[in-house]
C-alpha cells in the first residue's frame, strides 16, 4: 500500500477515536441528565465496540497498533 493510502488509514483511524470518546461522552451526558431509554443507550454503547473494532483493524492497514 502506498505511503498516501496508508497516512489516510491512520487519519481515519483518529477519526474513529475521536467518534468512540464521543459516544462514551454521549452516554455520560445521557446518564447525568436521565435522558434516553435503555435501548438507545444500548445501541450507543454497541456503536462504541463497533467503532473501536474499525479502529483496530484500520491501525493495521496503517501500519500500526496499539496495545
Amino acid at each position: 500500500m502506498t505511503t498516501t493510502n496508508k497516512q489516510t488509514a491512520a487519519i481515519w483511524t483518529e477519526k474513529l477515536g475521536d467518534a468512540y470518546v464521543g459516544c462514551y461522552g454521549l452516554l455520560d451526558d445521557l446518564d447525568r441528565e436521565k435522558d434516553g431509554t435503555v435501548e438507545e443507550q444500548n445501541a450507543i454503547g454497541q456503536a462504541a465496540k463497533l467503532i473501536a473494532e474499525a479502529q483496530a483493524l484500520l491501525e493495521k492497514v496503517a501500519g500500526f497498533e496499539t496495545e
